[in-house]
């Protein structure tokens, strides 16, 4: 058996890598659409650039992809990494490739001067053996209702009216470009855009699924939580929130509807920079919708 090599993927390797992942984490999970489309700012064209692989020989056994970004609180601007499509082929688990090719995507970031990396997994004290800090405020909200006549969403509409009211309401964030605002998050089938009012002080983005609804955020003005949660659930039979301990639309949520949240319980941390460390990062929360 040949050593194992890690390193980069290269652009050949990358549509076979792909496929594999979809089959992976889309298609044998009963999910359609390629991971590519669903996540273009992390997984499209020139995915295999972030991506670390192990091989043996000429195949691919393991691999993760990475995604840097900005992340804004109050007080500071951080560089962060978020690491998804963890990937082992059956054949191969068992051996520690996992662990080696984590360790080896970690190596670079400490050397461009990142501030953390974060993963999301729901793996029993797999991340935290490697040296993960696993830490959440996320939650999970699941309300089942009677359906009612739909409500059509809106299409995404210029960036800059999204982004606005983001910076102008949300003090820790993740700032989306243009790509970013396309994610379609599994295992919705779209993304839309609920407005509260004409003079669009509040949205809602959601992914939709048949009668099914995900909230990924609401963001504006607590008044009109009402007309959008009319909007969200119109239609609606399941309505799932993703959402942070604390927040204006968690409170809404639990003083106005029968919603039930549970703990998400899925971060993993990893502090990489001396600042860092010295953060009072256990209060931060990567919105769901900007995830890999």
């Amino acid at each position: 058996m040949a050593s194992p090599i890690i390193d980069r993927c290269t652009e050949a390797e990358w549509p076979a890598l792909l496929a594999a992942l979809d089959a992976t984490f889309v298609t044998d999970r009963g999910r359609t659409g390629s991971l590519a489309s669903r996540f273009p700012n992390a997984m499209g064209e020139t995915a295999f650039s972030n991506t670390v692989v192990l091989r043996q020989g000429e195949e691919i056994s393991s691999c993760c992809v990475m995604r840097e970004f900005d992340w804004i609180t109050p007080d500071a601007q951080w560089r962060g990494a978020m690491i998804g499509m963890v990937y082992t082929k059956a054949a191969a688990r068992g051996r520690g490739y996992a662990a080696q090719v984590l360790s080896h995507a970690l190596t670079p970031l400490h050397a461009k001067g990142v501030d953390f990396a974060v993963l999301w997994s729901g793996l029993d004290h797999y991340y935290e053996n490697l040296g993960w800090t696993r830490h959440d405020r996320g939650l999970l909200g699941t309300l089942n209702l009677a359906p009612s006549p739909a409500l059509s969403h809106h299409p995404l509409p210029a960036v800059d009216r999204l982004s606005h009211l983001q910076r102008e309401n949300q003090p820790q964030r993740v700032p989306r470009n243009a790509v970013d605002w396309t994610v379609t998050p599994l295992p919705a089938s779209t993304t839309g855009i609920f407005w509260a009012e004409a003079d669009d002080d509040a949205y809602a983005l959601v992914g939709l699924n048949g009668e099914t609804r995900y909230v990924y955020e609401v963001v504006g003005k607590p008044t009109s939580f009402p007309m959008l949660w009319h909007q969200i659930s119109a239609g609606a039979r399941q309505v799932y929130v993703n959402d942070v301990v604390g927040s204006a639309w968690h409170r809404w949520l639990i003083a106005n509807t029968a919603m039930q949240f549970k703990d998400q319980a899925l971060a993993h941390w990893r502090l990489l920079s001396p600042r860092a460390h010295q953060a009072r990062w256990r209060g931060w929360h990567i919105p769901w919708f900007d995830r890999i």
